[in-house]
């Protein structure tokens, strides 16, 4: 099973994503932590630009929590992406890279 994880930071929000191959779907697991109340959206950066993967529920005491599944996009395809938070003004607030998880390593690799 390929997985994947990507580790968000910005001024106030801090979050993991992670991410499971399940053969014709991605599984998506992600908790943020530090958001207010407003709306956001999980977005990564294609070549063509940006692919919001999912808007976000309101936060509870300022953390969302949150597994969902997509088929848009394959493991390979998301590997080495960048992640995002961004508000509703298109604005990042927290980003990380995604990257493949080796198991036996200490380490990631994009």
């Amino acid at each position: 099973m390929k997985k994947a994880v990507a580790y968000l930071f910005g001024n106030d929000i801090i979050g993991t994503v992670k991410f499971t191959d399940e053969d014709s779907c991605i599984l998506i697991e992600a908790d943020i932590k530090g958001v207010e109340e407003s709306e956001y959206r999980i977005s990564v950066d294609d070549t063509f630009g940006d692919y919001d993967l999912i808007i976000l529920p309101k936060p509870c005491q300022k953390r969302i929590k949150i597994i969902f599944y997509i088929d848009c996009f394959s493991y390979f395809d998301l590997c080495g992406k960048r992640i995002c938070i961004k508000n509703k003004e298109n604005i990042a607030l927290a980003d990380g890279n995604i990257m493949r998880v080796i198991y036996g390593k200490r380490y990631y690799s994009q």
